[in-house]
Formats: C-alpha cells, sequence, structure tokens
C-alpha cells in the first residue's frame, strides 16, 4: 500500500522545485588555493601519507592504446570494420514493448566513417606534387611581374600607377606599342675574366708541387729500402754475436737440416746455412731431445732466438699437511716469474729448466702409476699422491701466471732440486749401461734404471716420522721434568756424513738415511733408539733390543721404562729410609715393614704427564687406608721424589 501524499501548505507548487535539484556528489579535486589534490593511497604506521604517482601523458596514450587493443582485438587498426561507431540503443526491453509507439526510433544512423593513416598518406602524397606545381608557378609568374614592374619604373612611373590602378586594362591581350625614346631589353655577352695574378701563381705551385711530390716519393723509397738494408746488416751481425755467445757459454751448436727439396747428391752444396742450440740433456730420451732445439734467427723477430716446441710451463711442488685438528697448511717451491727482457743465456737456461721438468714429470707419471704402496691420482699436468696420513704431495705443471699464491717452503725446495739429482742419477746408470761392454741387469722398475718417485716418498715419510718421533720423545721429556726429574732428549735425524748423503743420491745401491735418538732420565737410565728411511725403528734397552713397528706401541715402551726406573728409584729410597722390604710387582711397588704395608701406583696422563698414589693397607683387616696422591698440577714447589720421602716419613 502505497502512502498519501501529503497535502503541500503553499498555494504555488512552483516554490518547491528547489527541492528537485540533484547535485551531483564528486569528490574534491581542488583545495581552497586551487591546487589540484593528489590521490591518497595509503598511510604508513609512522604516519606517512603515499599518494598515486602523478600520470604522464605518454602513460594515459600507452594505457589508452592498450585497451583498444584489449577491448577491441589485436586486428583493429588491420579490419576498417571495427573502426565504424554505431549508435544503437541498449534497452532493448523497451523497444520492444514501445514497438509500435516508437517506431521511428527504431532507425539505426549512419556510422560516421573515419579515415586512416593509410589513406590519409595516400591523400597527401596524390595532392602535395600539385600543390607543389602550383607554388612553383606562382612563384614564377611573381618573380616575371617583379621584373616587369622595375623595368617599367625606371622609364614610365605613370605606366606603373596605371598599372596599379587598373589591372584589368593593363593586362589587355593586345601588346602595348612601345614608344620610340623608350628602351629596349637587350641581352649582353659575358666572358670571363683572365685569372688575378695570385691564382695564376697559386696554379703554377700546384704544378711544381706534384712535381716534387713524385720526388719525395722517390726519395721516400730510397731511404726505407736503405734503412732496411742497415737493420738487415745489424741483424747479420747481432746474429753471429749471439751464436758467439751461445757458444762461449758451452751450449750445443749444430748444423740446421737442409730446407726440403735441395739437392743431396754427389758434388752438391751440402752446407747448411743456419744453427740450431741443442739446450737438453745429453742422456734424454729422443722425444726430449727433439723437442729441445733453438734456433738463431735475424728476421728482426721479437726474441733474438726461436723455440719452436717450448710449453713455457714448469714444474711446481706443493705439500699440503693437515694438523689433528683439522687445520691445513699448502706450501710450495720457489718460483721466480721470468723477467720481460733477458739476455740469450738467460733464456737458454730457462728453456732447459722447463724441458729437464717436463721430463722429470714423463717419469714420475710412469712411477707413479705402478707403484703398490701409495695412492697417486694422475692426470694430464698434474700428479697427487697421498705421501702418508695428512700429507698430500702435489707435482703440477704450471705457467707463471698459474702460481698458487701460497708460502714457499724449504722442503719443497729441497723435493724439487732432489728430483733434478735423482734424474741425473738415473741418466748416470743408463749412459753406463750403454758403454759398459756387458748388460746391466737388475732393473728397479719397469722402464729400468733407478727410480726418481719412491727415494723422495722415502725421503718425506722418514721426515714425518722423525717428527713424530721427536715428539713422542719430548713428551715423555715433558712430563719427567714436571715431576721434577732432571730428562734430556739427544735426537739426531741424519747420521751420516756429507759424502755419504751425496752418496745416497748419487748411488744407485746406496744405503738408506738413518738416525739416532737417546732419553736420559736422572744421568742414571738411558733409552736408545736407531731408526732408518723410511720408518724403521729399534729400541736398545738393557735386557733387549726390540723392533718398535707404530707410535702406540713407542709410547707403551716408554711407559713401561718410565715406570720401571721410578719403582725402582722409590725402593731405592725407601730402603734407605726405612728398610724392609720393597718390591716391584708388576705396575705397583709394595713396600713391608715393621707393622706397615705401603703401595705406590703410577698412572700416566694423554701427554705423558706423571701421576702417583700412595696407600697403606690395614693389618687386620687388610683393606686399603689413608691415600696419598701426587698430580703435577697439585704440586707446585715439590717434585715427585720429595713427594715420597715425605709419605715414607709420615708413615709410622
Amino acid at each position: 500500500m502505497s502512502p498519501s501524499p501529503v497535502p503541500s501548505q503553499s498555494p504555488n507548487l512552483h516554490d518547491e522545485e528547489w527541492k528537485d535539484l540533484k547535485l551531483s556528489l564528486e569528490r574534491p579535486y581542488k583545495d581552497d588555493a586551487g591546487e589540484k589534490l593528489p590521490t591518497l593511497l595509503d598511510i604508513e604506521a609512522d604516519g606517512k601519507f603515499i599518494y598515486e604517482s602523478k600520470e604522464t601523458l605518454d602513460d594515459r596514450l600507452k594505457n589508452h592504446l592498450h585497451r583498444i587493443f584489449q577491448e577491441r582485438g589485436v586486428d583493429f587498426f588491420d579490419n576498417p570494420d571495427k573502426r565504424f561507431i554505431h549508435k544503437i540503443d541498449a534497452q532493448k526491453d523497451e523497444q520492444a514493448e514501445d514497438e509500435d509507439e516508437d517506431a521511428s526510433k527504431e532507425e539505426v544512423e549512419a556510422p560516421t566513417k573515419h579515415m586512416t593513416f593509410e589513406e590519409l598518406n595516400a591523400m597527401r602524397a596524390e595532392l602535395m606534387p600539385q600543390l607543389y606545381v602550383a607554388l612553383g608557378e606562382v612563384t614564377q609568374a611573381q618573380d616575371i611581374l617583379n621584373s616587369l614592374l622595375s623595368t617599367v619604373q625606371t622609364s614610365n612611373p605613370n605606366t606603373v600607377q596605371s598599372l596599379l590602378s587598373g589591372g584589368q586594362q593593363a593586362l589587355a591581350p593586345s601588346p602595348p606599342q612601345r614608344a620610340p625614346g623608350d628602351p629596349a631589353l637587350t641581352a649582353t655577352v659575358v666572358t670571363k675574366p683572365p685569372p688575378i695574378t695570385s691564382l695564376q701563381a697559386f696554379n703554377a705551385q700546384l704544378v711544381i708541387g706534384s712535381k716534387d711530390e713524385a720526388l719525395r716519393k722517390a726519395a721516400n723509397l730510397f731511404d726505407t729500402v736503405a734503412t732496411r738494408l742497415e737493420k738487415s746488416q745489424k741483424r747479420g751481425e747481432q746474429y753471429w754475436v749471439n751464436a758467439l755467445k751461445v757458444r762461449r757459454s758451452n751450449w750445443r751448436l749444430i748444423p740446421s737440416p737442409l730446407p726440403p727439396g735441395s739437392i743431396v747428391g754427389k758434388g752438391a752444396d751440402r752446407t747448411s746455412k743456419d744453427f740450431l742450440v741443442s739446450y737438453g740433456l745429453e742422456e734424454s730420451s729422443p722425444d726430449i731431445r727433439q723437442a729441445a732445439l733453438a734456433s738463431l734467427t735475424d728476421a728482426g723477430a721479437e726474441h733474438e732466438i726461436i723455440f719452436a716446441h717450448r710449453q713455457g710451463t714448469r714444474m711446481q711442488i706443493s705439500l699440503r699437511v693437515s694438523s689433528e685438528n683439522g687445520a691445513a697448511t699448502v706450501s710450495r717451491n720457489t718460483m721466480e716469474p721470468e723477467p720481460e727482457k733477458i739476455p740469450v743465456d738467460a733464456v737458454l737456461k730457462r728453456a732447459q729448466c722447463e724441458i729437464i721438468n717436463q721430463e722429470m714429470f714423463k717419469h714420475l707419471v710412469q712411477e707413479a702409476t705402478i707403484m703398490p704402496t701409495i695412492l697417486a691420482r694422475v692426470s694430464e699436468r698434474t700428479i697427487s699422491i697421498d705421501v702418508a696420513e695428512g700429507m698430500e704431495l702435489r707435482m703440477d705443471m704450471v705457467k707463471d701466471r698459474d702460481i698458487q699464491p701460497v708460502p714457499v717452503s724449504p722442503l719443497c725446495d729441497i723435493i724439487y732440486h732432489g728430483l733434478h739429482v735423482l734424474l741425473l742419477r738415473k741418466h748416470g746408470y743408463h749412459k753406463g749401461e750403454r758403454l759398459s761392454s756387458t748388460t746391466i741387469s737388475n732393473p728397479t722398475n719397469n722402464f729400468g734404471g733407478p727410480p726418481i718417485l719412491q727415494p723422495i716418498i722415502d725421503f718425506l715419510q722418514y721426515n714425518l716420522f722423525c717428527k713424530r718421533l721427536e715428539s713422542e720423545l719430548t713428551k715423555a721429556s715433558r712430563g719427567l721434568t714436571a715431576a721434577g726429574i732432571h730428562t734430556t732428549v739427544s735426537f739426531n735425524g741424519v747420521g751420516e756424513t756429507g759424502e755419504e748423503l751425496v752418496q745416497i743420491f748419487t748411488e744407485f745401491k746406496a744405503p738408506p738415511i738413518s738416525g739416532e735418538a737417546v732419553l736420559t732420565i736422572a744421568e742414571r737410565h738411558s733409552i736408545r733408539f736407531t731408526f732408518v728411511a723410511p720408518s724403521n725403528l729399534t729400541a736398545h734397552l738393557s735386557q733387549a733390543k726390540i723392533h718398535v713397528y707404530s707410535m702406540v706401541q713407542l709410547s707403551q715402551l716408554l711407559q713401561n721404562e718410565i715406570e720401571r726406573f721410578l719403582l725402582q728409584r722409590i725402593c731405592q729410597i725407601g730402603q734407605k729410609l726405612k728398610g724392609g722390604t720393597w718390591l716391584v710387582d708388576l705396575d705397583q711397588l709394595v713396600a713391608r715393614w715393621e707393622g706397615c704395608v705401603l703401595t705406590f701406583q703410577l698412572a700416566f696422563e694423554k701427554d705423558l704427564g706423571i701421576n702417583f698414589s700412595a696407600f697403606r693397607l690395614d693389618s687386620q683387616t687388610g683393606r686399603r687406608g689413608h691415600l696419598y696422591q701426587y698430580s703435577r698440577l697439585n704440586a707446585t714447589n715439590s717434585t715427585l721424589l720429595t713427594w715420597v720421602e715425605d709419605v715414607i716419613s709420615k708413615v709410622p
């Protein structure tokens, strides 16, 4: 039910038309000062306002074009049918209801066609040439009129006024009659004036200059040829100077082979025109000697000597040692980079060093692949060997730019130079085999001759073995010294003389390196050890001679000897103070005298530190009584023997 209308209190209904006004609810876009208000997007936690960025005209055009393609398809510009704008009534339901009443409204307005860019270009291409032709004709007519007006103005000014006032009469089709006194239009023939004096002089200079340029080119040609001849003469002289320097330095000079196609028959000139320098070792393999050839050059190259087979690589010896806590240290041998400018003799020495390194590396690769006692990883330019636990030996053929920036170790230098000595020993063996009348047999490997890699492995293992042996003896000495017992360690890793040491590296069947170590306790007891490379250890005791095969066995041997010495020393002190019976029973000392039984026991720490304990046995129950303990941490001012004397004195 619809509500009843409220009667108007005013008789005039037009006075209430203001109630029908509708105001559009638009958001304010300008402030009181007339400035445009930005659109607020967000407010941050610190109260900062974030406004919408202002859209430029380019961005707006971009968005509009994007909407065109998105709403009307990507072929909008290619399909003319999509460019027609139709005005169709959207309310189809109302048209169906009022079909009879509004028949006139069903007519569809004719579409408005807009010109495309292609049509506009076609129209412009058609009209512009015609417009340019018209512009040219109008301009030409304007120039003719200006010329005529200027001519007539100079002859009769009244004619100009008549032309300007009456255009139709002045432009009559009949040509005007020229008065007898009027001037006529005439043509004048102008001839080219002769060039001025300065221009004639310039032309003469051009002719003379062209002739002078030809003379200068000929002079430059002669100068270039003379310079080349002089340089060729200097290079020839330098060539012989370098040859004399090489010969004076005792390098081997051999004639270079004849060029291909030379006549080698009887009576032919087989004189060589060049030298070759052989810088390889005499007993090297043929392929190494073939690669160790260099030729002197006088062709004006950058270098005075040419190496056809030089690789520019040297051997880098690196040693990686891992400690017990996992830290690893890497060191290498000394390698100096090649300077830019060096004399010929120094260049040959460096090339010889490189070819020797390549030969050593070749032998090392052959030996590393057949050694059963080591784990070796071999590649084209790298050999990696696990020498011992925590030690890795690596040999690389590197160039100067690939040298590792690691510390230099003297041990790596010893290995590097030792390889040279071992290579010379191998060459000496082959030379003796070649020159001897009888065949020398007994090779040490499948390739004949003494090995190169095995002595290096033995040396590293022996060096590591000596360090560990000295460390164990030092720990035992520190433990006894901390207990107040004077102990000294005498260690000699290399017991041979200088001549014997040289023979080990130069002779094939020389004995290995050996050494000796002595542990002296309180100047009363000594333990002597002898060892031979790589890791053969023998302990010389008073009772027997024992072979030691591991560090654990060595540590146990030291503990037994130290324990036996200390217990015997306590026996001597006890018999001196109390008398009675003092007996060493396995790992303890038992003392008996009137009404007392005292027992001493010794315990070692991990680093061979000494701890003692003493207790008294009850004569009735047989149980342990009062306990006395000695530790190096608790004993500040007293020694072990002083503590033993105090304990023996306190016991009744």
